[in-house]
């Protein structure tokens, strides 16, 4: 590739946007805490469910025990924390949003600050 052809590919080349800074962090811990929450009472139960094969009144003590879980309020808890994280991704999107809005109107600047230095 000649210096000339190259010159022309690199001035194709989006220009470098400098970063802008959100004004909160975009962090989705309670995202990966529910995730690892159910998964590990799943393989909890999957495990107690596997070793009460052997034990008969064990199995029926599971048994009644899911079904008092449900009944207590574990689903509420558990609707209260998809819930917050819900209205969490709501107000991360509406950040985002803004930031798109913001990249889009610096690139609109750049564009017209690039154009009046070419004329």
């Amino acid at each position: 590739m000649s210096s000339s052809s190259f010159s022309l590919v690199s001035q194709n080349l989006a220009p470098i946007m400098p970063f802008i800074e959100p004004t909160q962090p975009i962090e989705l811990p309670l995202i990966f805490e529910f995730q690892s929450s159910n998964q590990n009472q799943s393989s909890f139960k999957n495990h107690i469910h596997s070793n009460s094969k052997f034990n008969p009144i064990q199995s029926n003590h599971i048994q009644t025990q899911d079904s008092l879980d449900h009944e207590s309020g574990n689903t509420s808890e558990e609707e209260a924390m998809l819930e917050r994280t819900r209205m969490d991704l709501e107000r991360k999107l509406g950040e985002l949003a803004k930031l798109k809005k913001q990249l889009a109107q610096t690139e609109k600047r750049e564009r017209e600050l690039a154009s009046r230095i070419v004329a």
